[in-house]
């Protein structure tokens, strides 16, 4: 994410709250302001555009001790910031796995199935947030929904 955004990291240290107190406080406000009380929502992106639309919401709101609403002050910074890349990031892990004989790949404690033709191969497995993609090569070769829980198996009939 570093290289893709142009940014360098700086970690605070642990059990230093002193450090990171201003952060602290944000994610406080955005929890009490924009997620009580709990909201519910089919997929990450009905979340996220509920979020954003929360965020955009409050930016006319000017912060005690500031001369400038939340707006200007974004502005500001946005002026000093480098432009955002031209492709998209796509926050997913990558792993190389084997196929089982019963053609099951393992990724995150889970196990999706392949076509039969893929059994005992070597596959590439992407996890993004709502979806697994599993490649051989170029081609992808399935596809299932995001499994978040543990010791489950999905299967595709269609394969």
């Amino acid at each position: 994410m570093e290289s893709h955004f142009l940014f360098t990291h700086r970690f605070c240290r642990v059990a230093r709250g002193n450090e990171k107190g201003h952060v602290e406080n944000l994610v406080g406000y955005a929890r009490r302001n924009f997620l009580v009380p709990v909201p519910s929502f089919g997929s990450f992106t009905e979340l996220n555009a509920h979020l954003k639309e929360r965020c955009l919401a409050d930016l006319p709101r000017r912060v005690r001790g500031a001369r400038q609403t939340k707006a200007e002050l974004f502005a500001d910074d946005r002026a000093a910031m480098l432009a955002l890349p031209a492709n998209e990031f796509e926050p997913r892990r990558v792993e190389q796995r084997r196929a089982s004989s019963l053609s099951l790949v393992r990724f995150d404690r889970n196990d999706y199935s392949v076509p039969t033709a893929y059994a005992h191969h070597e596959l590439t497995v992407a996890g993004g947030i709502e979806r697994i993609e599993i490649s051989s090569g170029t081609e992808i070769v399935a596809t299932h929904p995001r499994d978040w829980g543990a010791e489950q198996t999905t299967y595709d009939p269609r394969h």
